[in-house]
Parts: structure tokens; C-alpha cells; sequence
């Protein structure tokens, strides 16, 4: 088992597939996104000397072989379906503050996680599902604009005449 050691390059491991990391606002807390072999993508909170189970478990399977002790659940996955989540970010303004946007290739979605509150367990919620296709990255401009890029001319989504683009979602809170 790797403990921590001081100098070491390694922070955790186990991971199969990362592909977005966010600091969470005000607790520093990093999360990532990460793509499971054919499904349980995962919501993970990264903590330093963590396995996260990768190849032994996916999702919230047990470990084979090792205690549950050993190897870090993550925060949310998919189950049976397919996110392919991406790019992601916390959102500082409006009604979403404090909230983990998470694009999504294959789900072709925006992901709204609300993430663990005291007593209130962490959830997702689908926001512009098959509205642009295939979403790579997520971010807040200055003025609490959303810019969400779209992915579609990889081979795997359907392009259209104008992808891939950048959207920029304009707040309209009071």
C-alpha cells in the first residue's frame, strides 16, 4: 500500500480515466471527473495518499480482495449509464454559487452537482441534455457568464455547420 512520503510525485491514485479538476470555492477542496471503463463515471473528491480503486473497483462496487477501508468511494457516479463526464467548474455567482458544473461528452449534458451539505447528500441534476451535443469544457467568466464548448467534430458526435463553438450562457439574475 503507497503512504504518503514526503517529496513524492504521486498524490493519489487509482484513477482510471481523469478529465476535469475544479477547486471548490472557499474550502479548497479538489474534485475531478473521470470516465469509467464502459459506464460508472465518476465525482470524485481527491484527497492526498487516496487509492480510488482503479482496476479493482468502478463506481461504488466493493474492492476485491481489500477492505473498503483501503479504497475511496466517489462522491457520485453514473450506475449503468454513460456521462463521460469532462471539463468542469465551480460556479461563484448567482443561483448556482457554490455549485459543480461538469460537462459530459457522451450524456451530451451539462451535470449540476450539488455537492455534500451537513445532513443533505450530494446530487445531480441534467441541465441542456442533447441541446449542443457533445460538451468538453465549462467555465465562469468574471461577470457570471457560462462558456460551454462543445466537442463534436472528434469522430464521435455529429457535427453540425457551426461546431465546435463556444456558448456563452448570459446571467439574467435580480
Amino acid at each position: 500500500m503507497f503512504t504518503e512520503r514526503p517529496g513524492s510525485a504521486v498524490y493519489s491514485w487509482g484513477h482510471r480515466n481523469p478529465q476535469g479538476l475544479a477547486w471548490q470555492t472557499g474550502s479548497g477542496v479538489l474534485y475531478s471527473s473521470e470516465h469509467g471503463q464502459s459506464n460508472h463515471d465518476e465525482i470524485n473528491i481527491i484527497k492526498a495518499g487516496v487509492n480510488y480503486g482503479w482496476p479493482l473497483i468502478e463506481g461504488d462496487e466493493a474492492g476485491s480482495g481489500q477492505s473498503e477501508a483501503e479504497l475511496e468511494q466517489p462522491l457520485l457516479h453514473s450506475w449503468e449509464e454513460t456521462w463521460a463526464p469532462s471539463g468542469m467548474a465551480f460556479i461563484t455567482q448567482g443561483p448556482l454559487a457554490g455549485q459543480l458544473l461538469v460537462a459530459s461528452l457522451r450524456g451530451e449534458m451539462l451535470l449540476r452537482v450539488s455537492p455534500e451539505s451537513g445532513d443533505q447528500p450530494a446530487f445531480v441534476q441534467e441541465l441542456f441534455e442533447e441541446e449542443w451535443g457533445r460538451l468538453r469544457n465549462v467555465a465562469e467568466g468574471p461577470d457570471g457568464t457560462l462558456y460551454v464548448m462543445t466537442n463534436n467534430r472528434d469522430g464521435r458526435g455529429n457535427a453540425g455547420d457551426a461546431d465546435d463553438r463556444l456558448i456563452a450562457l448570459k446571467p439574467n439574475w435580480e
